[in-house]
């Protein structure tokens, strides 16, 4: 998307108060005095400064001349702070610097403190505009320092927000909140309406990149309630924006539709074309998420028409790939090669390699999908020629993956196995986790078709291994202290069958030494005997029990891990075959945001969540005869017609996948986070065994799997989604609706289908 929270910038840049009208000013500068010229020069230099660079520098310059000729120091670290902002504004930042430098200079020596402060955020904004964030960081705080000797609350506030927003960039969101909670309660104190609105919406931007939606949209909308008060109709679009952001965010693109079209409108009233463009791409981008394709096409050509009109090349690039991607997902493949070009021109002309490279990829992609192999390769290898200049490690392994993939859909295994090699071992050196974790997959399938079935075994288990581990490391010391816990259980069990043994046998030789000594004593032994033995027998008794809980234990854990077959197999033979089942139905979900949202929850309360979520998908499951394989962090894989085979596969499969679904959605109505996911379906020969030999894991593997979870991340929030093979086998039980082909990593284009099953 193009539209970003601007909020920030809007505060770092400050407002600049016009001295008056540029005819006022013009006419006081002719009439004034030597000695007030170079202040009338000053206000003229801020006054053109938002509408002509070239301008406001003349009059700075002029003015810092006058003032040195009189010595008036004021106004030349003034005429020299407004340099740096005009340099500021053309992006030359080392002029800008020598001019703020100056100004702080000169401020020093009058021993300026308000001034100097203004000095240091503008050296602090040089660096913030060139990405050095925390150098800009430190100039923000030398300003703060001053701006607490001048005791000056509001600029205070203003300094706080620039650090805020510095440390938001370096992804350090617990400092920023900590420093735009600061703000607020000066702007509160001092009731700052002003400031208080750029709070609350830097405060929203925080939470919303911490996935806490809710909390988001409370502090917008009482930024909304603020500027909308104040009738300012700029502010209040852009707080509409950021609330049409988070609906997005969370999926609801109905609501983030309403939020953006609102702001388009307030847009529109001013006239201000460039705006009026981002929010048109804004809203096709929610439509293009959303699938309603024609809907996003129509409002990525009116944006580029005023782009087009406006000369913005930059934007033009920009939405000619918007518009070539929506094509290419409908599968109209030439039009999208005819407006990826277009881009490509533009951006080629712009000597803007990363967005080159952008559309190089895509026209590859395009190539790819259309069968046109070799010429896809071209372009893969014009990518990665521009990776490798600019030496992004990462991007060359992904280059390397794309090519096997394409050499992989033309059949020549081979090759395509040289380049996935190629992908892991810079993905390797560069411990590149999510790069490795996909190249293992492709190397499994690569092996899997060169029919070396031990080689596509061991792929599939390090994508397994390394999926798993990629996880929230809580939740393995939680399964480890629950591993501990039992392990010292059983060990305590067998302590106290030892005891009960030693006792006894204490009591044995008691008994035989009384027989020894006592012979003459017959009757007293014979009752003693027999006392004896009852509670041995109760001993033994209360023995078996421990034994029999121990065991009842250890088999419900298996069942836990394990299907009942296999777990049967191993009791009674301790091994189990591998086995393929032909007719098997597999359920793949993932929770939409998850990454996002586990990043800011306490583990604790993550772990309770997905526990609670996941128990009643296996109650689910179990009702209808299906079976939870495994969970990989927010990943959920279970299957009907293995090892028990099952006529009605697939039609369980998908009463099962509505119940969760419709779990979910009530749920959602009575919980603080909100969580939903994408469910993928597909049926076919599915292979599965033991994995392990010291902690045994049951899993699956195939091209069955695969699919059935390219059918779960091509899919959509709340929605089923299933293979073209599983909506043939239910076609007549279940309505559907068809989707527009997709190009599918690894599969070519495929067609899809959503079950129609409204929550």
């Amino acid at each position: 998307m193009k539209i970003i929270n601007i909020v920030g910038v809007f505060i770092l840049l400050g407002t600049i108060c016009h001295a008056g009208t540029e005819d006022s000013l013009l006419k006081a500068a002719k009439n004034a005095n030597n000695k007030n010229k170079a202040s009338i020069f000053n206000a003229l230099s801020e006054y053109y400064l938002t509408d002509s660079i070239d301008a406001s520098i003349y009059y700075a310059e002029k003015a810092v001349v006058l003032a040195i000729k009189n010595k008036n120091r004021e106004d030349e670290a003034t005429g020299n702070y407004h340099l740096g902002d005009a340099y500021l504004e053309l992006g030359e930042f080392q002029e800008s610097l020598k001019a703020y430098q100056k100004s702080l200079s000169i401020r020093k020596e009058e021993k300026d403190n308000a001034g100097i402060a203004i000095s240091y955020n503008g050296i602090g904004m040089v660096y913030y505009m060139q990405g050095d964030y925390e150098k800009s960081i430190k100039y923000f705080n030398l300003a703060l320092t001053f701006d607490k000797k001048s005791n000056d609350q509001e600029s205070m506030s203003k300094r706080m927000n620039n650090i805020g927003i510095a440390y938001k960039k370096l992804g350090n969101m617990d400092k920023a909140l900590e420093f735009y909670m600061k703000a607020l309660k000066i702007d509160k104190k001092n009731n700052f309406v002003d400031n208080l609105s750029s709070d609350y919406n830097n405060i929203g931007a925080v939470y919303k990149d911490w996935g806490k939606y809710d909390e988001a949209i409370a502090y917008y909308e009482k930024s909304y309630d603020i500027d909308k008060k104040r009738g300012k109709d700029q502010d209040v679009a852009i707080v509409l924006n950021n609330l049409g952001m988070v609906y997005y965010s969370k999926g609801q693109y109905d609501k983030a539709i309403s939020y953006y079209q609102e702001a388009l409108e307030l847009v529109k009233k001013k006239g201000d074309q460039s705006q009026i463009s981002n929010y048109l791409t804004n809203i096709g981008s929610v439509y293009d998420t959303w699938g309603q394709y024609e809907n996003a096409l129509q409002y990525y050509l009116q944006a580029y028409e005023i782009d087009k009109k406006l000369n913005l090349e930059a934007s033009m690039g920009g939405d000619l790939n918007n518009i070539g991607s929506v094509y290419f997902t409908m599968g109209k493949y030439n039009e999208a090669i005819k407006y990826y070009e277009q881009g490509l021109e533009i951006f080629t002309r712009l000597k803007y390699e990363g967005a080159v490279a952008v559309l190089l990829n895509n026209l590859a992609s395009v190539y790819k999908a259309w069968k046109q192999y070799q010429k896809a390769i071209e372009y893969y290898f014009k990518v990665l020629e521009i990776d490798k200049k600019q030496n992004r490690e990462a991007d060359i392994a992904m280059d390397y993956n794309n090519i096997g993939l394409t050499y992989f859909a033309k059949g020549d295994f081979s090759k395509a196995l040289d380049y996935h090699q190629l992908a892991l071992t810079i993905a390797d050196r560069i411990n590149a986790r999510p790069v490795t974790l996909s190249t293992y997959l492709y190397l499994s399938d690569v092996y899997d078709n060169l029919g070396n079935f031990k080689e596509a075994l061991n792929y599939h288990k390090k994508y397994t291994v390394l999926k798993d581990s990629i996880f929230n490391e809580e939740k393995h010391k939680q399964i480890a202290e629950f591993q501990t816990k039992y392990e010292t259980e059983k060990k305590e069990a067998q302590i106290k069958i030892q005891k009960a043994e030693i006792a006894k046998k204490e009591v044995e030789n008691k008994r035989q030494r009384a027989v020894i000594f006592f012979v003459g004593l017959v009757l007293l032994l014979v009752v003693g005997m027999i006392i004896q033995v009852y509670r041995s027998l109760q001993r033994k008794k209360r023995d078996n029990e421990i034994i029999a809980r121990e065991k009842a234990k250890s088999e419900e854990l298996l069942l836990n891990i394990l299907p009942l077959k296999v777990v049967n197999d191993l009791k009674e033979t301790g091994t189990t075959e591998p086995e393929g089942f032909d007719n098997v139905s597999v359920y793949f979900s993932d929770i939409v945001g998850f990454t996002t949202l586990s990043s800011t929850l306490e583990p604790k309360y993550l772990i309770s969540e997905l526990n609670d979520i996941f128990t009643a998908f296996d109650d689910i499951m179990v009702r209808h005869n299906c079976e939870r394989l495994k969970t990989i962090g927010d990943a959920y894989l279970a299957v009907c017609g293995m090892p028990e085979p099952d006529e009605n596969h697939a039609e369980n499969m998908v009463l099962a996948a509505m119940d969760i679904l419709a779990y979910l959605s009530e749920r959602n109505k009575r919980t603080k986070i909100q969580w939903n996911i994408r469910i993928g379906l597909h049926s076919g020969r599915v292979v599965g065994g033991i994995v392990g030999v010291r902690k045994y894991i049951y899993d699956v593997f195939g091209d069955t799997i695969n699919t059935a979870s390219r059918m779960e991340s091509n899919g959509s929030p709340m929605r089923i989604n299933v293979s073209n093979h599983m909506h043939n086998l239910l076609k007549d039980k279940f309505d559907f609706i068809e989707r527009e082909p997709l190009e599918i990593k690894g599969k070519g284009v495929m067609n899809m289908f959503f079950v129609d099953y409204q929550l």
